[in-house]
Formats: C-alpha cells, structure tokens, sequence
C-alpha cells in the first residue's frame, strides 16, 4: 500500500472508532428490503396495518443505512480534499495566478503521485455521494406513505 492509501485507512479506522465511543450504530441491512422498495400496487392493498408499519420502519432503517453511507464518502471526499489543497499550496508558487485552482490541482497531480492517489479517492468517493444523494429523503418518503397507509387502515 502506498502512504496515502495508508493514511486513508488510519482515517477510516478513526472514523469508525469515533462512531463506537459515540455509540453510533447502523441495523443491518434487512434481506427484505428489496421488497419493500419496489412495493406493487396490489401488494400495497393486501398488506394489514401492522405489515404497513413493520415496512415503514424498515425502509426507515434502510434510508439511515445509506445516509451512514453518504456521510462516510463525503468524509473522506474532505479528507482528500484536504490533503490535496496542502499539497497544491507547497507547489502555489511554481503555477501562473490566473490558473483556475482545479486546473492547478490537475497540473500538480501530473508530477505528484500523492496527488494522483488522492485525485483518485476524491473523485471516487464523489462520484459514490452523487450516486446516493437524495435516496434517503425518497426513502423516507415512502415510509411515511406506509405510515399513512398504516393509519387509513386502522380507521377502517
């Protein structure tokens, strides 16, 4: 592993240790929940009102889940970030001022391998956050659509 990859790793486990003194814990992700994602209609009609409710919670469990999961990347997308802006003001001086900084960020990562690794992890991580970005607040919509399902249901 290179010494970037090493510091990223002691970050992670830093991470991960501030979560358990802090008592941060995450359900595991339940077998079922591709189920209650993709709910059809009819199964919607037949459900009961507790089945409603266990649903709500489960899809609530599963929006935490994967906002643990954006919270990590955008973690070390910042970390990375970080990193590369130290190495980019040791390196300032040797580019034009007009050069857009990520312009310069490119530049410096061609003649620097910690700057490529980070570069990396950054548009990687990234790339993660934009892929699960606004899924917990959908999530969490269609709980609260079985929420109220669940309430419709106990009326009749």
């Amino acid at each position: 592993m290179s010494d970037i990859e090493d510091k990223l790793q002691e970050f992670i486990k830093q991470l991960d240790e501030f979560e358990n003194r802090t008592g941060v814990v995450v359900s595991k992700l339940s077998p079922d929940i591709e189920l209650y994602m993709n709910i059809e209609s009819e199964r919607l009609k037949n459900m009961t009102d507790e089945e409603c409710g266990i649903a709500a919670v489960k899809l609530q469990q599963y929006a935490t889940y994967l906002q643990k999961q954006i919270n990590r990347q955008t973690a070390i997308k910042n970390w990375a970030d970080t990193n590369l802006y130290a190495i980019m003001a040791a390196h300032n001086a040797d580019y034009d001022k007009f050069i857009k900084i990520e312009m310069k960020r490119y530049l410096i990562a061609k003649e620097n391998n910690a700057a490529v690794k980070l570069v990396g992890i950054l548009n990687k991580a990234s790339a993660r956050v934009d892929d699960l970005s606004y899924l917990t607040g959908r999530i969490a919509g269609q709980a609260e659509s079985l929420l109220a399902l669940q309430q419709t249901k106990r009326k009749r």
